[in-house]
């Protein structure tokens, strides 16, 4: 029920990754205490402060609690708690201890060596992993990510999704140039009568701009609102572990990039459509827009 961390670097290696970020300052040796001081027992001091599973926390309470674990008995407090961690996947209860509390645990070779990196040498680090644990199992992130994104079931997620977001851009484009167009008539004759009242083409364009632009940034921004708060609603109930094969629940996140530039694209885009409109209006003289309607 426990991993021991002894590594400094975690909270560098759970960034690379989609699990929480680790507070490792939470873990920090408190100031004159020696190390392994608080493992004696719960009558042995404060307690080392360690990250549990909300389950745990839960056993362990607020206060000092002893810990009994492979490696010995510890006197624990529970300075946070995570929901889940890559040392431990799946929903079991786990416990982080920091290295500097297990000094007086029985010493025991990790099981788990997790490494993160850009720059990994695959050659360089099989050879070291077959000096020091020649039975050792390798198993690198990049090919399963990449074994999992050419599987049927999530390739047709994944085009799917792409089909679907590329029609709904589509309708989403269509009606907002549609409703421009229809509108471009009258647009057209209060331009022509503003013209007459001495109203210039720089004039002109700002008033289209700011006559219509608005309600299509509204709808821009509601858009994006609706997104952001529909995802937390629905991440509860969805869980896309069944499109990775893992025993570890895969959480819905937000990118906002995929909200914000598709709407700032719809603005754009009518912005070039109504300026569009301004000037070609302003080609034609006022007197012939206003002679055709009468």
């Amino acid at each position: 029920m426990g991993c021991v961390c002894r590594c400094p670097s975690s909270p560098a290696l759970t960034a690379t990754t989609p699990y929480p970020p680790l507070a490792a300052a939470r873990l920090a040796r408190p100031s004159g205490q020696a190390a392994g001081q608080a493992t004696a027992g719960p009558s042995g001091g404060a307690g080392a402060p360690v990250l549990a599973s909300p389950s745990v926390a839960a056993r362990l309470g607020r206060g000092p609690a002893s810990l009994q674990t492979a490696l010995g008995t510890v006197s624990v407090r529970v300075a946070g708690t995570l929901a889940s961690t890559p040392a431990v996947p799946g929903s079991a209860g786990f416990v982080i201890l920091p290295g500097w509390a297990a000094a007086r645990l029985a010493p025991h070779p990790p099981s788990e060596l997790l490494i993160s990196g850009g720059s990994v040498s695959r050659p360089a680090l099989a050879a070291a992993i077959r000096r020091a644990a020649p039975d050792a199992a390798v198993a690198y992130r990049a090919d399963v990510l990449a074994g999992l994104a050419g599987a049927p079931l999530p390739h047709g997620a994944y085009v799917a999704f792409a089909e679907g977001s590329v029609a709904a851009a589509g309708f989403c484009v269509l009606v907002m140039l549609l409703s421009l167009l229809l509108a471009a008539r009258s647009r057209q004759l209060t331009l022509a009568r503003l013209a007459t009242m001495g109203l210039g083409p720089g004039q002109a364009r700002r008033l289209v701009v700011a006559e219509a632009l608005p309600p299509v940034l509204a709808a821009a921004v509601a858009g994006v609102a609706c997104a952001l708060a529909l995802a937390p609603l629905l991440a509860p109930d969805l869980d896309l572990s069944a499109f990775t094969g893992s025993a570890a629940a895969v959480p819905v996140s937000i990118s906002l990039a995929a909200l914000i530039i598709p709407a700032a694209a719809l603005v754009a885009l009518a912005a070039a459509t109504l300026a569009a409109q301004a000037a070609l209006a302003s080609r034609r003289s006022p007197a012939s827009a206003l002679r055709i309607t009468s």
